[in-house]
């Protein structure tokens, strides 16, 4: 299968984990400044905490954030 996808695409392909339950989602590293979410020690995304605009805790193995949304000239709408 993968000289056959080499042959007709130009990415290889890779075998991927797949997360069917929210708990299966990966890491969450917390920093000075920051946010990262990881899975399968690659990053998904960083989240710095001047985007986050409130947090709640609905349980104990639960987290809410609510997002700052300004636009670029700074109007909320």
């Amino acid at each position: 299968m993968e000289k056959i996808n080499h042959n007709n695409f130009p990415k290889s392909s890779q075998a991927q984990q797949t997360f069917v339950k929210g708990w299966s989602w990966g890491e969450i590293k917390v920093s000075e400044d920051q946010i990262k979410f990881e899975s399968c020690k690659q990053p998904w995304f960083v989240l710095p905490y001047s985007g986050i605009s409130n947090v709640s805790l609905p349980t104990k193995n639960e987290i809410g954030l609510e997002f700052n949304f300004e636009e670029e000239d700074g109007d909320n709408q």
